[in-house]
This record gives structure tokens, C-alpha cells and sequence, in this order.
């Protein structure tokens, strides 16, 4: 089983690699930006960001309701500070909601551009990438999490 590059998100931000790094390791800052537009807010109920640590969260929409409570969380492969996080899926019993079906990993990638800039790139690799093609859901879910990182950093 061979792993295939299934959809690439690149964001340039006006903000230097450790500011865009340090909204990704604090759960705190990343709660305020890491959701989409129909979402009040993200509730992160379990990040240890570390190697082997877990990541688990849901959305609460604009009703209030809890969205996404039995999504599968993911687990951190690999996490070489300033440059990458890698994350696997990590389900646990009751988990029902397979958001990218065959995901394998997601890698997302920092890159320091000139003078206080930073690229960000977002992989989502799957298996069997033959019968799939990233669908118009999944891009537009990362474009308002970046629009929302890049609001988030201008701060």
C-alpha cells in the first residue's frame, strides 16, 4: 500500500515561523482559530503535543449544539519544532465520523520566508488514493481554518 499526496494547502502569513509555531503548540490559541464558519467554537478535550501525544476536539455550532464529538482524533508522529507535525488518525471506541476516508497522515510543514513570513503547507496523504479526489468540503474546511490563523496572527 502506497502512500499518495491526496490535497496541498500552501498560506503565506505575514508573521515570523515561531509566532505561527507557538499557535499551533498552545491548545489555548489554537481553539480560537482552528474552526469554520458555521462554528461558534472549536473545544479541544485532549492535546499533548508531543511525539505520541493526542489531539482531540469538536466544534460547537452557532445553535450551541456539539458537532463532531465522535470524530476520530489524531495521534503526533512526528513534531520537529519550527518546521513540521505530522499527525496519524487515532480512533478510539465510539468513534463513528470518518472525516477523510483511508487517511493515512497529515504533515503540516513551516517554512520561514524572508523577513518575518512564514509558509505554511498542509499535506493530507491517504491510502488507495486511486478512487479519490479531494472534494470542494475539504479545501474550503482549510481555507477558513487559514483565513482564520492569518486573523489570529495580525492580532
Amino acid at each position: 500500500m502506497s502512500q499518495s499526496e491526496a490535497l496541498l494547502i500552501e498560506k503565506t502569513f505575514d508573521a515570523p515561523v515561531e509566532k505561527v509555531w507557538d499557535a499551533w503548540e498552545d491548545p489555548k490559541k489554537l481553539s480560537t482559530w482552528w474552526c469554520i464558519d458555521s462554528m461558534r467554537e472549536t473545544v479541544i478535550t485532549e492535546y499533548d503535543f508531543r511525539p505520541g501525544g493526542t489531539w482531540r476536539q469538536h466544534g460547537i455550532d452557532n445553535t450551541g449544539f456539539a458537532l463532531g464529538t465522535q470524530n476520530p482524533g489524531a495521534m503526533f508522529k512526528e513534531i520537529v519544532p519550527l518546521e513540521k507535525i505530522v499527525t496519524v488518525p487515532n480512533t478510539i471506541e465510539g468513534d463513528s465520523v470518518e472525516v477523510v476516508p483511508d487517511l493515512e497522515q497529515t504533515v503540516v510543514s513551516f517554512e520561514r520566508i524572508g523577513d518575518g513570513q512564514t509558509k505554511l503547507t498542509i499535506k493530507v496523504l491517504r491510502k488507495n488514493i486511486d478512487d479519490w479526489q479531494p472534494n470542494e468540503l475539504l479545501q474550503s474546511v482549510y481555507d477558513q481554518i487559514f483565513d482564520n490563523l492569518a486573523d489570529f496572527l495580525a492580532c
